[in-house]
């Protein structure tokens, strides 16, 4: 008796399980369509004039410490 109550609450698990996944797979075919992926029809620009401000403050950098080394006694 216990038996037969197991193996209906088996039948019972899978055919539920059966159904969550009919029910996801048609939902993934009829949304399918809905979603669509598509490259941008003007290039992507970056600008990268980072290079150039962090050279300008090198330069800068350097010519403090060159104007202090020459001016010691006034600093």
């Amino acid at each position: 008796m216990t038996y037969m109550k197991t193996e209906k609450n088996n039948v019972m698990v899978i055919r539920i399980l059966g159904v969550k996944w009919t029910f996801i797979s048609l939902s993934i075919i009829f949304l399918n369509s809905c979603i669509n992926v598509a490259s941008p029809e003007a290039p992507i620009v970056i600008n990268l004039n980072i290079k150039v401000q962090q050279e300008i403050l090198i330069k800068q950098a350097k010519a403090v410490e060159e104007a202090i080394e020459e001016n010691a006694g006034i600093f």
